[in-house]
């Protein structure tokens, strides 16, 4: 390429600067901007930039996890507190947005505050029943009819007196012998809550305890080939009715031996 021989010359009595152009082989005039800046066209090759920010994204060196997901050790976080202005949020509102009704739409400092004023409410209403300050409505309708007393004559299923009674036969005729006690009173029912019962003499075949009524024989302990002279108890919880009585039968006595029988309970008036 041929030398540059002739070149633009600024306006007479200036100086101009002048820059070598290597890839024309010229000389350019240095451009200055309107503010007397210098200004210079520079062209940057990004492509090696490039390149080399590929490499180092397929290695380690930018502390990549499995998922590529880049690796940042924070030495120092920022401390400065971020504040909301008051009515600058529209959800949360502003802190004297009044109360708003149960359910209805608004913000969230309305609904707390409608949260608020119904817990203050429920708990002065479970206050005033705690301390029994408060009437409650009582319907007459509904209030029981039955006296009911819990002690005395006059009571449903009360305690009125003891009721006990011994029994015995020291002459018994050989083969069954039956003791029985004294009637339940009209208008009456015995707890009966323990007997006992003995046999003296030569081995029977077995000795009975029983309840004897209408609704026929309830029978409560059988002991079978009794030990002379030997105390045999049952203790549990029998009611017997107006009419019923306790019963001791021996079966398989020898003729002149001893049979002794003993129930207590308590007596109370029929319902």
């Amino acid at each position: 390429m041929a030398k540059q021989t002739t070149f633009d010359h600024p306006p007479g009595k200036h100086i101009a600067l002048l820059a070598h152009d290597l890839a024309n082989d010229i000389w350019r005039a240095v451009r200055v901007s309107e503010d007397g800046q210098l200004s210079i066209d520079v062209a940057v090759d990004t492509s090696g930039l490039l390149t080399e920010l590929g490499l180092k994204l397929n290695t380690t060196d930018l502390n990549l996890d499995a998922t590529k997901d880049l690796q940042v050790d924070v030495k120092t976080a920022p401390t400065t507190a971020v504040t909301v202005s008051d009515g600058a949020d529209i959800a949360e509102g502003a802190v004297a947005d009044s109360v708003v009704a149960a359910g209805a739409v608004g913000t969230l400092s309305a609904k707390l505050r409608r949260l608020t004023t119904d817990l203050d409410a429920l708990l002065t209403e479970l206050r005033l029943k705690a301390d029994l300050t408060e009437t409650q409505p009582v319907s007459i309708a509904t209030m029981p009819t039955t006296t009911v007393q819990s002690s005395g004559g006059d009571k449903l299923f009360g305690f009125e007196s003891i009721v006990e009674e011994a029994l015995s036969n020291t002459n018994l005729s050989a083969g069954t012998t039956n003791l029985i006690g004294t009637a339940v009173p009209s208008g009456k029912i015995w707890y009966i809550t323990a007997i006992v019962t003995s046999y003296v003499g030569t081995t029977p075949t077995f000795i009975r305890l029983s309840a004897k009524g209408l609704a026929g024989t309830l029978f409560l302990l059988e002991q079978k080939d009794p030990v002379s002279n030997q105390w045999y108890i049952w203790a549990g919880q029998a009611y017997v009715q107006e009419g019923d009585q306790i019963q001791c039968t021996i079966v398989g006595a020898t003729a002149g031996d001893d049979l002794y029988c003993r129930y207590a309970g308590v007596q109370m008036d029929a319902p």
